[in-house]
């Protein structure tokens, strides 16, 4: 285990980014995807997925636990401190058949969301929308 010498809380911050960058660039490399595909995968833009990662933005959770499911593996991997194993096995699935799921699911979420604000009917239901 390597021991970082960290002088403020930015550059801890700083530091836990390029480290969480350079693990999912590591491994997707290792899954044999390139950079739009992972981001097509987990709906982020291929500039985004660059810019994650050099260490440059910031994930949020559901995005660490999406590159993970893309990548399969558990997205703790991501932030650990213990050295990774090698992925050189595929992906357990078609990444066109994800890119698939995924936009599919995308197009669901957002039915629902206009459906919350009153915009759509709900999944399921027919007649016009309502308003609360």
């Amino acid at each position: 285990m390597t021991v970082l010498s960290i002088s403020s809380a930015s550059d801890q911050e700083d530091e836990l980014y390029r480290i969480l960058g350079a693990r999912i660039k590591l491994i997707r490399v290792q899954r044999g995807l390139s950079q739009n595909q992972l981001a097509a995968a987990v709906g982020l833009s291929r500039a985004s997925m660059s810019n994650v990662e050099n260490g440059r933005q910031r994930l949020l959770a559901h995005n660490l636990v999406a590159i993970g499911q893309a990548l399969a593996v558990d997205p703790a991997i991501f932030l650990g401190q213990e050295d990774l194993p090698q992925f050189t096995a595929q992906l357990p699935y078609p990444t066109d058949r994800l890119r698939v799921f995924l936009e599919m699911a995308s197009e669901e979420i957002g039915g629902f969301l206009q459906a919350l604000k009153g915009e759509a009917p709900m999944p399921g239901e027919r007649g016009e929308s309502r308003r609360d």
